[in-house]
């Protein structure tokens, strides 16, 4: 704010002083016979000290500032008094510029007292130099109503940046306060998303898997997973997942969650067919890669628990600004009606899952007619898009119609 004052105040000093030498060209037109160059001199000595004096923010070139406009007041003063002295009997405006700069230079101060202080020095130390030439030379003293007037207005317009800035200051504990508590807002947001997708993945999926089996012991596969996602609830892995997740994707195939992916479901018995051009999942950022192989995994293992079909295919496609992918069953479907709100399948471990990287999720199903789940991510400039907030919907009706290029040898190559 000090600094904006500033700049303004010696950007006027420098137009009253352009004013003042256009008026001293005026009277030497006017009076050629007189002497009025030491006037001009004066005023334009005064041009590179508010260069300075604006440079060296110092109290060494505010006292240089004052001392050398003393100086030339009194000269530009001296001369008018001495040559024109009939223009100053009721009028003194002609002697304002070197003096109104003089007064400016309080720009320089820090705060409201300094720069009152400086207001005043330069008012105080124009006006001794103007009566002391006026006096030498003769001339009545006249009270000079516009220097005093802008002097008053310097004052307000310092007074009133100062009580801005105190009510910016005090305001901005608040608003670092406000910005914190929306920070930790959209951090609990994530982790809650983060903690209900694991949830679903892990505890909800063995407790079903436990309830479902028909043995008195599970087998070694089930008791192994249980073991690892245990291992990953009781320690702190969960949490820190997506840094640990970054530093993984950027070294190794970004593809590689959407194939582990898809793996795992074999094992469990889903056939799943890979079509479309997987290399482009490439292009996506590694929380992305991360969060479409676990929310690929989910869809495929709903086609297990709940389509009544054991085959699924997985299509992925491209344009020059968006990633998609397509996970399509012909299995039994189901209407929006049949989801309870206490289902976290498709809302947490997929929907909430894609949407915190910044994705899109549209569902499409038909009772009898199948499933089809489009996960889409914006890559590019368009990757900046700030992720969805609000619930998203389940769609179901008549599945969409989706055409895929024409498959060469290696389409399939990262799903097998």
């Amino acid at each position: 704010m000090s600094l904006a004052l500033s700049r303004a105040a010696h950007g006027m000093s420098l137009a009253v002083l352009c004013c003042g030498l256009v008026v001293a060209l005026g009277f030497a037109a006017a009076y050629p016979d007189r002497v009025l160059w030491p006037a001009l001199l004066a005023l334009a000595v005064m041009f590179p000290m508010v260069w300075f004096v604006q440079r060296h923010r110092t109290l060494r070139a505010g006292l240089a500032y004052l001392a050398i406009g003393a100086g030339a007041t009194y000269v530009h003063t001296i001369t008018y008094a001495l040559a024109v002295p009939h223009v100053l009997d009721d009028l003194t405006l002609w002697l304002a510029p070197p003096k109104i700069v003089l007064v400016l230079v309080a720009a320089g101060g820090v705060g409201l007292g300094r720069a009152v202080v400086w207001l005043l020095a330069g008012y105080v130390v124009a006006e001794v130099s103007a009566s002391v030439a006026l006096v030498l030379a003769g001339v009545p003293y006249v009270f000079d109503l516009l220097t005093l007037a802008l002097l008053l207005e310097a004052i307000g317009v310092c007074l009133l940046a100062f009580l801005s800035v105190r009510g910016a200051v005090r305001a901005h504990p608040r608003l670092q306060h406000a910005a914190r508590e929306e920070l930790l807002d959209d951090l609990r947001s994530r982790m809650e998303v983060r903690a209900a997708a694991l949830m679903h993945d892990t505890i909800l999926s063995h407790l079903a898997a436990i309830a479902s089996s028909s043995g008195a012991e599970l087998d070694d596969r089930q008791k192994e997973q249980i073991d690892r996602d245990l291992q990953i609830l009781s320690g702190q892995e969960w949490i820190n997942s997506a840094s640990d997740t970054t530093a993984a994707a950027d070294s190794l195939d970004r593809a590689s969650p959407l194939r582990d992916a898809i793996a795992q479901v074999r094992d469990e018995g889903l056939e799943v067919t890979g079509t479309g051009d997987f290399g482009s999942v490439l292009r996506l950022s590694p929380e992305q890669a991360q969060a479409l192989g676990l929310a690929a995994k989910q869809c495929l293992v709903n086609v297990i628990k709940h389509s009544g079909v054991m085959t699924a295919e997985v299509a992925v496609y491209a344009s020059d600004d968006e990633v998609s992918v397509m996970i399509i069953d012909a299995g039994r479907g189901f209407s929006e009606a049949s989801v309870g709100s206490d289902r976290l399948g498709l809302r947490a471990s997929v929907q909430s899952r894609i949407e915190s990287v910044g994705g899109l999720v549209q569902v499409w199903s038909t009772p009898g007619a199948g499933t089809s789940v489009l996960i889409q991510f914006p890559v590019g400039e368009t990757a900046q898009v700030p992720p969805q907030t609000g619930p998203s919907r389940l769609v179901s009706g008549p599945l969409p119609t989706i055409t895929l290029g024409d498959r060469g040898p290696g389409d399939a190559g990262p799903a097998s």
